[in-house]
This record gives C-alpha cells, sequence and structure tokens, in this order.
C-alpha cells in the first residue's frame, strides 16, 4: 500500500522551510514518504498532481472560495476538487489535509467532497494558528494512521485534537444513505440544508 505524501506548497513565509524540514523528518520515521511541490502560479497546480498518493497536503493561504498565496497564486476549490479526481494523484481511501482555510474549513470540505466523489476524507483547522503547531496536529494524525491504523479516519483525528488542543475538524463520507444508495458525509449535509 501506498505511503507518500504529497505536499502542495503555496506560501513559503506562511510555511518556511524549517517547519517543513521538522514535519517531513517525523512523517517519514512513520514510513511515510513526501513529496514537495511549491506552486508559483496557477498553472503549476495541474503539473504537480502526480503519484499515487496516501496523504495529500494543501499549505498556504486559503478561504472558504480559494487556495494560494493571497498575492498571484488564487485556485478556485471546486477546480482544485475536479483536478485531484481528473489527475488520479491518490489513491482509494486517501486522505486530504488541509493547512489553510481556518475560516471557511467546512465550505471548503463539502466543496472537494461534492467536486471529487472518489474523496473520502478531509481534515484541516477551524481556528488561525501558527505553522508550526498545524503541522505537528497533521504528524500526530499521520502517527495514529499509520501506527495505530485500525482506529480509523475519525479517531485519528481526534487523537489529534486531544494531542493539541487545536481545533481540528474532519469531513468523511462515512454515512450510507439508504435513498441514494451512496455513502456521504453528513456534515457536509447538513452544511447545505442550513446554507440554503
Amino acid at each position: 500500500m501506498s505511503r507518500e505524501l504529497l505536499f502542495i506548497r503555496a506560501d513559503k513565509e506562511q510555511i518556511p522551510n524549517e517547519h517543513l524540514s521538522a514535519f517531513v523528518k517525523m512523517s517519514e520515521q512513520v514510513g511515510v514518504n513526501v513529496t514537495l511541490k511549491d506552486i508559483e502560479s496557477n498553472e503549476d497546480f495541474s503539473t504537480c498532481l502526480n503519484g499515487q498518493n496516501k496523504y495529500v497536503c494543501f499549505a498556504g493561504h486559503g478561504n472558504s472560495s480559494y487556495f494560494g498565496d493571497d498575492k498571484e497564486i488564487s485556485i478556485e476549490w471546486s477546480e482544485i476538487g475536479k483536478q485531484l479526481c481528473q489527475s488520479g494523484c491518490f489513491i482509494h481511501n486517501a486522505k486530504i489535509l488541509l493547512y489553510c482555510c481556518y475560516g471557511g474549513i467546512e465550505e471548503v470540505s463539502c466543496t472537494l467532497l461534492k467536486e471529487c466523489p472518489n474523496l473520502d476524507f478531509i481534515i484541516g483547522c477551524a481556528t488561525e494558528i501558527n505553522s508550526i503547531d498545524m503541522l505537528n496536529a497533521l504528524n500526530i494524525f499521520i502517527y495514529n494512521m499509520e501506527r495505530n491504523h485500525k482506529i480509523g479516519d475519525n479517531k485519528a483525528a481526534h487523537r489529534a485534537l486531544y494531542a493539541t488542543g487545536i481545533s481540528i475538524r474532519h469531513y468523511s463520507r462515512n454515512e450510507f444513505d439508504k435513498e441514494t444508495q451512496e455513502f456521504i458525509c453528513q456534515k457536509c449535509k447538513e452544511y447545505e440544508e442550513s446554507n440554503n
């Protein structure tokens, strides 16, 4: 099984090399290989989506509408969801890690799940924190996924929350809808209903 992590960084100021280096070393300790892709333009994004990754991390500036660097890079989340699906850059049951979009984590997660039916799980932070804290929370999540893989996505996310005290949210397509005969994200369904 693939144990690859694609780390897409759009903002080197917000996520400095020193923090990223610590994150990579911790990931490697549990057997996860990290591939860094720095994007400097919107066009760079589609070319970085490759490999068979268990984890795909978006690191940079983001809000409920787009991901980027708050200067030159601005890619809509709906477009990211479509390109993720078209690229095939992740394996079945992959995890999307969001190190961005604090205020819009719910809308971003639901947009990605809506645009890419192959995605099952998204985790991110609901409040603004500094780079090293978020990377530590993601490392704890990855540690639990790799070392305690039988506990599952949701419990690994809860352990990251309890270990760091950081307001981490996760969205998963784990509820079976008898009406549609498909797995859905209950949180996204409730979010859509409350915003319509």
